[in-house]
């Protein structure tokens, strides 16, 4: 029905009137206010609310809170206190590992060489490598179709440096191409193999089908949960072309999930315009793993982020203490001489114990021993041997000898690495050293101003190239003259010596030591082997009692235990009579 002026007229009349009226409204309410208040009354509100953004940013039981606008994207986060006592080992490199670790570098400001990142292949990405098969050719199994509001992607790359144009982010290349290239496809759908099916830009969806469509937008996600697409939709839906664009965009099936659907509706409402041609997508220059990976992980290894390639991760297991996750056992003494550190552990099969950031040769950590409590409860009884055991006497060692290490410097200055080494401006690489060394320094093309060391230890230095090409690299230092002594533990008039030489042995309180230590294992010179019916209870490095018709009371230290189960559980233990001092 056409609107003639009279009701143009109307309307303006009823909004008017509906404004006096509102005016109305409020001066009788201030009017009432007015009177309650010379009557002395006071008059409480039915609820205690309280319109406030106070509080907006504290985190929920997830320990996020959601922020709006661009306010928080460009501001520098406040750097975590003991951040540099902190790791990180990431399972993955695919896409979210990588920014992962990004935001960890940038964003918590986390050392680089604390962020561990464990990759199964052979090459970063995840979905997004870029493998060159000779048998299949150039393969990538996956990409990502992006838009404008991919906020956290966004916010990344502005960060992560061009590798090609320098001085811009991945984000400014990026945009800069989408808006000189932006993109469009001209035939969204063929048919007959290869003839344009002329979707022509129409969804061509019915009125219910459009219903269709806003009632699942509206409907709670709990009432979807064991609901299909197929439950919600009918033909006048399955029969558009709206449903072609969308699955073909989404990779839909009629079967999949109704609440999935949904969720995609309201994630990418926006883009409803742009379906039909693809305008809505915005294309990196290359493939993503050129584009995306890459450009992350050259900036990760200029960080010194560890990655670990071909290294596949079948099981996490933590230490609990006090409630706690536990990884690391901090000595928070100096170690002048000598220092027992004492942590109980849970059962495991495996310890591996590394100690880092040592600064000089000589300012090492050497580990005496590892002691596994002091006897097992626990006798070799009769009954639980199988066979008698088998008394091997040891041949007789007169001498056990340790080196003790010192290193000094006043070495002539020397090429330590003289190689010719294709290198992109921005790699970083770490080379490693057969010897002790001091006082590096790199040069390429015949100049320091071409690398950069970034890092250097005793036996490794890592470098950061400057420019881009192929030249000669060296690296120029001293390597320390090592000067050994021995600590020599005599136990035998004759036999044989042993030496037992360890370059971590420093000083020669150490080595005296060890030479101790050692001299009792072999002065033990009796060794037992015998089959038992498998108890699993001991194990390796245990000290337990072994019933001895001739010796009572025979302490051994058990350095073997194999169990084995067919039908029963039997094993073989090899074991090593405590020297008695």
């Amino acid at each position: 029905m056409k609107k003639g002026r009279g009701d143009q007229d109307m309307n303006k009349k009823a909004w008017k009137a509906g404004a006096v009226s509102a005016l109305a409204v409020g001066a009788g309410l201030a009017a009432a206010a007015s009177k309650r208040k010379k009557a002395g009354k006071v008059v409480k509100s039915a609820s205690d609310y309280r319109n406030t953004e106070r509080g907006s940013q504290e985190k929920n039981s997830k320990g996020i809170y959601y922020s709006k606008g661009n306010y928080e994207a460009f501001a520098r986060p406040e750097k975590p206190a003991g951040i540099e006592g902190k790791s990180a080992y990431i399972v993955g490199s695919g896409l979210a590992s990588l920014a992962a670790a990004c935001f960890l570098v940038r964003d918590a400001q986390m050392p680089g060489e604390n962020i561990h990142i464990l990759e199964a292949m052979e090459v970063a990405g995840g979905a997004c490598d870029g493998i060159q098969d000779p048998t299949r050719g150039y393969v990538m199994r996956g990409g990502r179709e992006m838009e404008d509001h991919f906020e956290c992607l966004w916010d990344l790359f502005r960060s992560i440096p061009s590798l090609e144009v320098p001085g811009a982010s991945v984000l400014d290349e990026y945009y800069w191409l989408n808006k000189h290239d932006p993109n469009y496809s001209l035939c969204r759908a063929t048919v007959n193999r290869g003839e344009d099916a002329h979707t022509d830009g129409k969804f061509r969806l019915s009125q219910k089908g459009s219903m269709e469509i806003m009632k699942l937008f509206m409907t709670k996600d709990e009432d979807l949960y064991d609901k299909t697409i197929e439950d919600v939709f009918d033909d006048e839906v399955f029969d558009s072309t709206f449903w072609l664009y969308w699955r073909t965009m989404f990779a839909f099936e009629n079967w999949h999930s109704a609440l999935e659907m949904k969720l995609y509706f309201q994630r990418f409402i926006h883009h409803i315009s742009g379906l039909p041609d693809f305008s809505a997508l915005k294309f990196t220059k290359y493939n993503q793993y050129e584009s995306l990976i890459l450009p992350m992980k050259k900036y990760l290894e200029a960080a010194g982020v560890d990655f670990q390639f071909n290294t596949e991760v079948t099981n996490v297991i933590f230490d609990i203490n006090d409630g706690k996750k536990v990884d690391e056992y901090e000595v928070n003494s100096d170690i002048t001489k000598r220092l027992i550190v004492q942590n109980d552990f849970d059962d495991f099969d495996l310890m591996e114990i590394e100690f880092t950031k040592t600064k000089e040769p000589f300012n090492r950590i050497v580990v005496d021993y590892f002691s596994f409590g002091d006897i097992t409860d626990f006798t070799m009884e009769r009954q639980d041997m199988t066979s008698s055991p088998k008394s091997i006497k040891q041949e007789l060692v007169k001498a056990v000898r340790v080196p003790c290490y010192s290193y000094q410097k006043g070495t002539a200055e020397e090429t330590l690495i003289s190689e010719e080494t294709e290198a992109t401006k921005g790699d970083v690489q770490t080379y490693y050293l057969g010897d002790p060394t001091y006082d590096c320094r790199a040069t390429f093309n015949g100049s320091a101003s071409n690398v950069s060391i970034i890092e250097r230890g005793d036996y490794y230095v890592m470098v950061k190239f400057l420019i881009t090409g192929k030249y000669q690299f060296e690296i120029i230092g001293h390597r320390y003259n090592i000067v050994e002594q021995y600590a020599t533990k005599t136990l035998n008039s004759r036999g044989k010596t042993i030496t037992w030489k360890n370059p971590l042995v420093s000083d020669m309180e150490t080595a005296n030591h060890l030479a101790d230590w050692l001299g009792d294992y072999y002065n033990a010179g009796i060794e037992y082997e015998y089959n038992t019916r498998g108890n699993p209870e001991i194990d390796a490095n245990d000290i337990v009692y072994q019933e001895n018709a001739y010796r009572p009371g025979l302490k051994v230290n058990i350095y073997r235990h194999v169990v084995n189960f067919s039908q029963s559980l039997s094993g073989k233990v090899i074991a090593r009579r405590v020297s008695e001092k």
